[in-house]
């Protein structure tokens, strides 16, 4: 999955905020410098940095609200005690970072921020308080601790006050401390009291604290009963009057009153795009309630969290699997995963159903879309099953290009998938097609004419046998019956050919077969045309290697290394996308990469590749060398736009 904060304002931003949610102190404070640009304000230049654009959910949170929301308290130390930020800064809800260290219950953070500044009763844009937070989560070390910094009992926010909420949610245990801090039993909140908020919720327990406390009720035996605060006087009233304890004032079952209560509050904080409270909402009560499931994978969507959304959203299609709705849930989770194919699967799944719903048709044209532009990257695999289901169940055309112009046919000749090459050209692809520089598949497939190709890989032998066939070193061949049977596609009669003259195809030039030499042998060979600065001929050794072992990702980097030289960034960076994905734990693999898309003036990719690099190995002076050269290039190109 990509970085949550991909794209946060830029590179240096967005290796800010990594460092902040890492807790990599160094890093921070080098980018504070970055930002700042010699202007001696680094804390106004980090305070400014903000999340944008890539969830509502944490939109407009600071550097202050990752660490804080991860408990990286030396980080915390140096943003307000060096930087001297605001300490109560504040996202585009209201949220404070000592509401994020409680939600994510980090002790340390939420003792360390009120002693340094931070304002325990100030509230986010729907009221909520710390407390308010903590008394949800039901932890009573945070609750305590919060009061003893002086956090006010009573605060009234859109759900009531800290005590309707324990009382809603069953915080029997948070309760208790509330009521010895002398919190309000009888407060009334949009009509309610704490007391009808736990009875209205069926949580007995607080209902019983509330009324030991001196909680007023004034309704029928059962609520007199239970004012008593006997629990045998209560149950003895429930059978002497017939009265179910389950029903509450407005004869609905409790359960399902909580459960159309705690749905409707949801619906308000997603309103309010408040998505993190609302998976607090969406609870258990109802396990058979598909739209609770639907809802809160809604949610979970929009907080960038794609393997909650679809576990949800699988629940939801378990329970009603005839709900359009329920697939297109899992398709946009899907979507989220960058799993097309099977978002692809889902949504028409869901469109079959219901053929008239655009919502649903306008996901699976964007699916689908997705999918087409990773149809590209599909090829380049030789996946052959997924190039069968876009062309023939997708109707996707054989021919459609990429911004290069490179058609399918094109890419698998590209990565010499041979078996890929044949169905497309199976299926209607058109073998002459070019691409935007002219190259058509044939060129790409045989490098021009067979005399080119004998000569561009160092094939003596072979070149000795095209000359006696009368090949031209105009590079026109006139009448070869190689040649022809090659333009044609004609195997069987290449090879007869070859079988005429003697000449074997897989002699290399020291008269040796390819197949016959090790991987070892061929990298040696490739090494030492690099000592030489050869990097042509060293390109040629390591393309045979990575033909007989694919999986190594020594070869790919090293044959990377060779088009760096040759200033083929393109080349370059498509063999350390192999190595990395084959070694994805490699800093070599990640410095190859970086220095491919420097080569390419893509400062900001590089830069990105390069510290994921120095993140696996802190103490490599040759990435972290590259990591500056990045930044450095970052830096001089943005100042270039600007002007």
């Amino acid at each position: 999955m990509a970085s949550p904060f991909a794209y946060a304002g830029g590179m240096v931003q967005h290796m800010l905020f990594e460092a902040a949610d890492s807790g990599d102190l160094y890093i921070v404070k080098g980018m504070a410098m970055l930002l700042d640009e010699g202007r001696g304000r680094p804390g106004k230049a980090v305070q400014a940095a903000r999340l944008g654009g890539i969830d509502e959910a944490v939109d407009g949170m600071g550097v202050q609200h990752i660490a804080a929301s991860k408990g990286r308290l030396g980080v915390c130390r140096y943003l307000i005690e060096e930087l001297r930020m605001d300490v109560d800064d504040v996202d585009e809800g209201g949220k404070t970072p000592l509401m994020m260290a409680i939600l994510l219950k980090h002790v340390s953070t939420v003792k360390y921020l009120p002693d340094h500044g931070a304002d325990v009763n100030k509230a986010s844009h729907d009221g909520s308080t710390p407390l308010h937070l903590a008394t949800r989560l039901g932890d009573c070390g945070m609750v305590q601790l919060l009061l003893a910094k002086g956090a006010c009992v009573d605060p009234v926010a859109y759900c009531g006050t800290p005590l309707h909420v324990a009382a809603t949610q069953g915080q029997d245990g948070v309760m208790k401390i509330l009521l010895d801090h002398s919190a309000d039993f009888n407060k009334m909140v949009d009509g309610r009291t704490p007391l009808a908020a736990a009875m209205s919720a069926g949580e007995l327990k607080c209902v019983n604290l509330l009324i030991e406390a001196g909680g007023v009720v004034s309704r029928d035996h059962t609520s007199t009963a239970a004012k008593g605060g006997s629990t045998e006087r209560f149950n003895y009233s429930m059978e002497e009057t017939g009265a179910n304890s389950n029903i509450s004032d407005n004869g609905k079952p409790v359960s399902k009153r909580k459960a159309t209560e705690l749905k409707s509050l949801g619906n308000k904080a997603v309103e309010k795009k408040d998505y993190l409270s609302t998976t607090g909402f969406y609870m258990d009560l109802c396990p058979d309630d598909a739209t609770l499931f639907s809802n809160r994978s809604l949610c979970w969507h929009h907080m960038g969290d794609g393997g909650k959304a679809l576990l949800d959203a699988y629940e939801c299609r378990k329970l009603r699997p005839d709900w359009p709705k329920a697939y297109y849930r899992q398709g946009s989770a899907l979507m989220l995963l960058k799993d097309y194919e099977s978002a692809c699967e889902a949504l028409y799944d869901g469109f079959k159903l219901d053929p008239g719903n655009s919502e649903i048709q306008d996901a699976l044209r964007e699916a689908m879309e997705s999918w087409k532009e990773s149809a590209s990257t599909e090829v380049n695999k030789g996946r052959l099953e997924v190039c069968r289901y876009l062309i023939e169940e997708l109707r996707l055309d054989v021919d459609d290009v990429d911004q290069e112009g490179r058609t399918l046919l094109i890419i698998a000749i590209l990565f010499n998938h041979v078996s890929t090459v044949e169905y497309l050209l199976n299926h209607g692809a058109d073998v002459n097609k070019a691409r935007n520089d002219g190259f058509t598949p044939l060129h790409l497939a045989y490098c021009g004419t067979p005399l080119h190709v004998a000569a561009s890989e160092g094939r003596d032998g072979a070149m000795k046998i095209l000359l006696h066939h009368s090949a031209g070193v105009g590079g026109v061949v006139s009448g070869d019956c190689t040649l022809t049977a090659e333009e044609s596609g004609l195997t069987e009669h290449f090879n007869y050919s070859m079988e005429e003259t003697g000449a074997n195809c897989n002699i290399f030039d020291d008269g040796e077969p390819v197949s016959k030499m090790n991987k070892a042998e061929l990298k040696s060979l490739g090494n030492e045309a690099v000592e030489k600065k050869d990097y042509l001929s060293a390109t040629r050794f390591y393309s045979k290697a990575v033909e007989l072992y694919p999986d190594d990702a020594t070869l790919f980097s090293n044959r990377s290394l060779c088009w760096h030289h040759m200033g083929d960034g393109g080349k370059a960076l498509l063999d350390v996308y192999e190595c990395r994905k084959l070694r994805p734990d490699w800093p070599k693999a990640y410095y190859r990469q970086g220095a491919a898309l420097i080569l390419l003036k893509d400062y900001e990719s590089a830069c990105e590749a390069l510290y994921d690099g120095f993140k696996l190995d802190p103490g490599n002076s040759e990435i972290e060398n590259a990591l500056r050269e990045a930044l450095e290039s970052l830096k001089a190109s943005a100042i270039t736009e600007v002007c």
